[in-house]
């Protein structure tokens, strides 16, 4: 059994150093949302600020943050998340650095979609235990969750402080927001009833058009607590993924790296450290 440094996470916290750990899961049933670009880029900015982020990759398809941010420790996770699912690793031993300061991962593969075929008795609560059991000293917790409302997006809401919602600025996103907002409503009443939304990222935008401006707005007046923002469509994006490497590495001083840094100071100025 790989033990926590082992792996590549820091060690455990003491005391001294403890303070209040953030959870945020990324969530919206709806693929080509941008919930893995949120995640992975997010992470990034939260890490270049002087914070310890970890990933949790929850999406057990090949295209997932896995595959954006290779583990650096591949050798030492096992089958990552899985494992933790399986009690054969706590979650600190199945973390790995990432090429990224500060930024960390939870790995993944196609191999997790066991957890959602067999459904064993209390998978919705296997993440939320095993993050009450993390000893490492990390900062921000990022769930980057499956296109699914099925366990594992459950489990990834039960163990959440709070949640970040991307969507993409189209009716259609909008709209199906309602079923996962009614999802929440229920993991609110029987599992995780302190559970908030944190922020609303909306994300592959054009430019400043007022279709853009009027959903902003909006979600502004919907969600007067959360934090509101919006990243803009950048072919570069596409290349910092294949590249694997988050936007605020490729191209630091491009537009979208400053659009996710942006979202991550308010989140801190939120009082997300």
């Amino acid at each position: 059994m790989t033990d926590t440094r082992t792996a590549g996470v820091p060690g455990p916290r003491h005391s001294a150093e403890a303070g209040r750990r953030r959870i945020y899961s990324v969530i919206n049933q709806k693929g080509g949302s941008t919930k893995t670009t949120t995640s992975i880029n997010l992470g990034a900015a939260l890490a270049a600020k002087g914070l310890r982020v970890r990933i949790i990759d929850t999406d057990p398809q090949e295209g997932s943050a896995t595959h954006w941010l290779p583990p650096a420790d591949l050798d030492k996770v096992g089958r990552g998340l899985l494992d933790v699912y399986a009690d054969e690793r706590n979650l600190d031993q199945a973390t790995s650095r990432t090429s990224v300061p500060n930024l960390y991962i939870v790995p993944s593969w196609t191999s997790l979609r066991a957890v959602e075929k067999e459904r064993d008795a209390g998978s919705e609560l296997v993440l939320r235990a095993a993050l009450a059991q993390s000893e490492a000293p990390i900062d921000v917790e990022i769930v980057d969750c499956p296109h699914t409302l099925d366990v594992l997006a459950i489990g990834a809401t039960g163990a959440a402080d709070e949640l970040i919602i991307p969507v993409q600025a189209s009716e259609l996103d909008v709209v199906g927001m309602e079923e996962l907002l009614k999802m929440v409503a229920k993991v609110r009443s029987r599992i995780n009833p302190s559970l908030t939304i944190a922020a609303i990222i909306v994300g592959r935008v054009k430019g400043n058009s007022g279709f853009d401006r009027a959903l902003l707005e909006g979600f502004r007046r919907d969600y007067p607590d959360a934090v509101v923002g919006s990243v803009v469509d950048s072919v570069r994006m596409r290349e910092a993924t294949a590249a694997h490497e988050p936007i605020t590495v490729y191209e630091p001083n491009g537009r979208a790296a400053r659009d996710f840094a942006a979202i991550a100071e308010d989140l801190i100025a939120r009082g997300g450290r």
